[in-house]
């Protein structure tokens, strides 16, 4: 029977090892030297023997000598201790290390056995993975964080495939359409379409994002109640890299609602009356100039009426502004419902009115009118426990006899007016020259 040989044993293991297995003395030179350390550290055997290990150890770690140093001494082996080590080509290499002390048959410190292991190529994946680990977990923060801005942003944004099937939708969108999320996913974009935009709007719509990629306008869409409402919207594509064909667009919404709704009401003060709601000079001018243009192309008579409350000031004067100012209101509702629904009652100021009436067949018509305001307006008015009872004065010009445009219909119907009063008022007058 072969006698088992624990030298050749050891030997065999340490020069198959592709760690660099060193033994070292008590004065740090190297005494033994393994085939992987010279794959490791680029010396051969008869090169670094009875060298010192210190040719191993680049300046910045020198310090780290005298650590393991110590650790030895005093019995401590070093386990999986990270650090740089020098090769013979200078370049400096990352080394995991374990160093362990040797002791005689006598139990006496003869020095030292270290396995370094190259780890330089690990350390470097380890990075690139925590490199990726980290921008991975960047890239999952900045969608969780589109996801919240696409979610809770104070304007919509709805997706869609390549042939406008919604895909996704945020809650201001959802809020400004009536829709909950699943009555709309699957649904084709057209589904909010009104027939406020013909199909040459939205054929120019679609020609333009295909050809430069967005598009911007306001469109009117339908809410879920069926109501109309205006939208400013931002339509963009992303495209897919390979053939470069359009594989989703989305849709930036702003619900232009309660713009609308403010620029109405500014509006409406610019051109009303506030007391009364009824239209104000402003508008009574800039209608009755559009007005003169219809009855010039149409070659159709107009008239228009000044109309004053007579005696006005003894209400004021007796009853006070506040009843005053009740009495213009009953007034404006009284003139506004005696006229035609195409016809315009402005309110000038103070107790001055004036009525623009189109289409006029002839001037009996128009005496017709006066009378009827003439009547309505004389009629009790029941304020604070109190019968009221006025009358009114009007002044009238008619177009073409007593003017072609605004000034000259404005003063014959203000010289009209001022007749009537002379002439005792509670009565109509048309202009005539005199």
């Amino acid at each position: 029977m072969m006698e088992f040989d624990i030298k050749t044993y050891f030997e065999t293991i340490m020069s198959s090892s592709n760690d660099a297995i060193i033994i070292k003395d008590m004065n740090f030179s190297v005494k033994y030297w393994s085939k992987g350390a010279t794959v490791i550290y680029g010396y051969l055997a008869q090169e670094i023997v009875d060298k010192p290990i210190k040719l191993l150890i680049p300046k910045e770690t020198k310090d780290q000598l005298l650590y393991i140093e110590s650790n030895i001494i005093n019995n401590q082996p070093i386990k999986n201790f990270i650090t740089k080590r020098q090769t013979k080509d200078g370049r400096i290499i990352d080394i995991s290390l374990t160093v362990v002390p040797v002791y005689n048959n006598e139990n006496k410190l003869i020095g030292a056995v270290s396995i370094g292991r190259d780890i330089t190529e690990q350390l470097k994946l380890e990075e690139k993975l925590q490199k990726k680990k980290a921008a991975i977990n960047f890239i999952a923060k900045k969608l969780q964080l589109h996801k919240k801005l696409f979610l809770y942003a104070n304007n919509g944004f709805i997706v869609t495939d390549s042939q406008g099937s919604i895909l996704d939708a945020n809650k201001a969108f959802l809020a400004s359409c009536g829709y909950i999320l699943n009555e709309i996913q699957g649904k084709n974009i057209k589904f909010f379409k009104t027939k406020r935009h013909n199909a040459q709007f939205y054929d120019d719509m679609i020609d333009k994002l295909k050809k430069v990629g967005n598009w911007k306008g306001e469109i009117w869409n339908k809410r879920r109640n069926g109501t109309f409402y205006l939208e400013a919207v931002t339509i963009g594509v992303i495209r897919n890299k390979i053939d470069d064909e359009i594989e989703y667009y989305y849709a930036i919404t702003n619900d232009l609602t309660e713009r609308l709704k403010y620029e109405s009401e500014l509006y409406h003060q610019a051109y009303h009356d506030a007391l009364t709601g009824l239209p104000n000079r402003r508008f009574y001018y800039e209608y009755l100039k559009k007005a003169l243009m219809r009855a010039k192309v149409e070659n159709k008579m107009l008239a228009t009426f000044f109309l004053d409350v007579d005696n006005f000031k003894n209400v004021n004067d007796s009853l006070g502004h506040d009843v005053g100012d009740i009495l213009l209101q009953k007034v404006s509702e009284r003139l506004a419902h005696t006229i035609r629904k195409n016809d315009i009652v402005a309110r000038m100021g103070g107790d001055e009115f004036t009525l623009i009436i189109e289409d006029v067949a002839d001037t009996d018509a128009v005496i017709t009118v006066a009378n009827k305001i003439i009547d309505i307006i004389q009629k009790p008015y029941y304020l604070v426990e109190k019968t009221i009872l006025v009358t009114c004065s009007i002044g009238i010009s008619i177009y073409p006899y007593n003017g072609s445009d605004i000034m000259e219909l404005t003063k014959s119907a203000d010289v009209a007016l001022y007749r009537a009063k002379n002439a005792g008022k509670n009565r109509y007058c048309i202009y005539r020259d005199e």
